[in-house]
């Protein structure tokens, strides 16, 4: 790649560097994933939830509403850290217009 009039020449970083930076980000994901499991499972064992249609909508609603979901670069990393990040097609949630750029916090 050509580098800008101007720009300082820096080094690349190493394939261990990116390996390791991209672990961070996968322990971080998944540290959120189990946080929020370990909750849910909590809440369910103290009988928070009459039934599983209260379970759904109080899911939903606390998830839909997290820092990993509704701030773009954060679902971005979630995207980029999760196993089922093509969950939205596979599961034929819909049609994602993305004429106007990717709806990363839906997709999350």
């Amino acid at each position: 790649m050509a580098r800008r009039r101007g720009s300082t020449q820096r080094e690349s970083p190493t394939e261990s560097e990116v390996t390791a930076a991209t672990a961070v980000l996968y322990r971080d994901y998944y540290s959120d994933v189990t946080d929020y499991g370990d909750e849910f499972i909590k809440r369910i064992k103290e009988g928070e939830f009459s039934n599983s249609s209260d379970f759904h909508e109080s899911m939903e609603q606390e998830l839909d509403g997290c820092a990993r979901v509704i701030y773009t670069w954060q679902a971005r990393l979630g995207l980029l850290s999760s196993e089922n990040a093509d969950a939205y097609f596979d599961e034929g949630l819909g049609d994602l217009d993305c004429s106007e750029g990717i709806k990363y916090e839906e997709l999350m």
